[in-house]
């Protein structure tokens, strides 16, 4: 059977900052041995696999564009449409896929465009900074069946769809108390 060319539909762009032991360092730069933060604490970084956001790939695959600040990002970017992000929900913390932030503070998809993207590796999944978001990384190499922290749906990892749902619930609880606050304001 003849494959196609491999693109990322996880990983952080290769430019992004991400937290080290030794200060901030773009993704693209780390290498394998490294003491990379996490919500863990430090961990080692046993490897980084590289790809691309390829021309090629189907739309269903398409990379999110979110801005900055739309999630304490703090410049804007590219997220591979699987890529998990760590969000603060109810008190704790999910993994939800790049694709479920669609039309999240002006996030939207856009077509790939050949950036080079890193997917970091670690004995056990993790979840690490990179310019001010939250994403979470593979365990043991890219052929170790895990395709993220948040790999498979569960209670903290939800699938696709759900994830669609609780950003859905998100976006009319943020456009509700933006109502409600500027009915308050005429008030006064």
């Amino acid at each position: 059977m003849e494959r196609g060319p491999a693109y990322a539909v996880e990983g952080v762009e290769a430019g992004l900052p991400v937290a080290t032991a030794r200060g901030w360092r773009a993704a693209g730069a780390l290498r394998a041995g490294e003491a990379i933060v996490t919500l863990g604490g430090l961990a080692v970084l046993r490897g980084v696999a590289r790809s691309c956001l390829g021309a090629g790939m189907e739309p269903a695959f398409w990379p999110l564009a979110l801005p900055a600040g739309a999630l304490g990002n703090a410049v804007g970017m590219i997220l591979p449409a699987d890529q998990r992000i760590a969000l603060g929900l109810d008190g704790g913390v999910m993994l939800l896929p790049a694709r479920a932030l669609e039309h999240w503070r002006g996030a939207g998809r856009v077509a790939p465009d050949g950036r080079a993207v890193v997917r970091l590796w670690f004995d056990r999944p993790q979840v690490v900074v990179a310019a001010g978001l939250h994403f979470a990384s593979g365990g043991t190499g890219p052929d170790s069946g895990e395709a993220g922290a948040g790999a498979g749906a569960g209670p903290l990892s939800p699938g696709v769809p759900e994830a669609r749902e609780i950003m859905a619930l998100r976006i009319a609880l943020d456009a509700g108390r933006g109502l409600a606050q500027a009915a308050l304001a005429k008030r006064r």
